[in-house]
């Protein structure tokens, strides 16, 4: 809907709307908050492709919560495990209270 709604905007015609800025400014940052995973997958598979054949690698990935799971389902789904880890290969902790 927002796509849509935003694909009548004539930028010829008016100034934009505080919706419709608000509107892009949310697929925008949707948009890069999935470029930010895509990111961290590709610089993964750059350094795992350049370990030596055969040897078992570990990935230190410090992030948030929500790309650190978005990360791991990602690898996951492609195979790869955390067996042998404790606390299924996870350091630290989900949740941080505010100062």
């Amino acid at each position: 809907a927002a796509f849509a709604e935003l694909l009548c905007f004539d930028p010829d015609a008016r100034v934009t709307t505080r919706r419709e800025r608000v509107l892009a400014k949310i697929m925008v940052d949707a948009f890069q908050l999935r470029l930010v995973d895509l990111a961290s997958i590709l610089k993964i598979a750059e350094v795992v492709t350049r370990a030596p054949e055969g040897s078992q690698v570990v990935i230190v990935y410090f992030a948030g919560g929500d790309h650190t799971k978005m990360v791991a389902d990602f690898w996951r789904s492609q195979g790869f495990s955390s067996k042998g880890l404790p606390k299924k290969g996870v350091v630290g902790k989900e949740d941080f209270e505010d100062d």
